[in-house]
């Protein structure tokens, strides 16, 4: 599609929208659908993002942080409360800064769709659909 039509007018234009948001879960529950980081941006970006293994290293580290965070916290509230706190500094969370260049670069959406599924490239086999009658 990206061949035929430039998609950064139809995101300008409102024309082409990202998709996704709240479904129904198990039991009544609810459940957030999301893309992944580097998709959202080139959408919210006019088709320039980052690549997806700058999202993936620093969701991993933002991950390890907030489970430490977490922990610390929770200890700290078990603690007796009239004890001197003995936690030490804050953990820093994770910099954005540090896991990404300044600014974003333009990329195709099948380029990017491809990175964040771990695939070369995403392609239409025309011929073996043709084949099965799938045109």
């Amino acid at each position: 599609m990206e061949r035929i039509l430039d998609l950064v007018p139809l995101i300008e234009s409102g024309q082409l929208k990202m998709g996704g948001g709240i479904s129904p879960g198990l039991l009544g529950s609810i459940r957030i659908e999301r893309f992944h980081a580097a998709v959202e941006d080139w959408f919210r970006n006019k088709g320039r993002t980052f690549d997806a293994k700058n999202y993936n290293k620093y969701q991993k580290a933002h991950d390890k942080w907030e489970g430490e965070h977490s922990t610390r916290i929770l200890e700290h509230q078990f603690r007796r409360r009239d004890a001197e706190c003995t936690c030490g500094p804050e953990l820093p969370e994770p910099k954005r800064s540090d896991y990404f260049p300044s600014e974003p670069s333009a990329r195709s959406l099948s380029k990017v769709l491809a990175s964040v599924s771990r695939v070369r490239h995403i392609e239409w086999n025309q011929a073996a659909d043709w084949n099965k009658g799938h045109y």
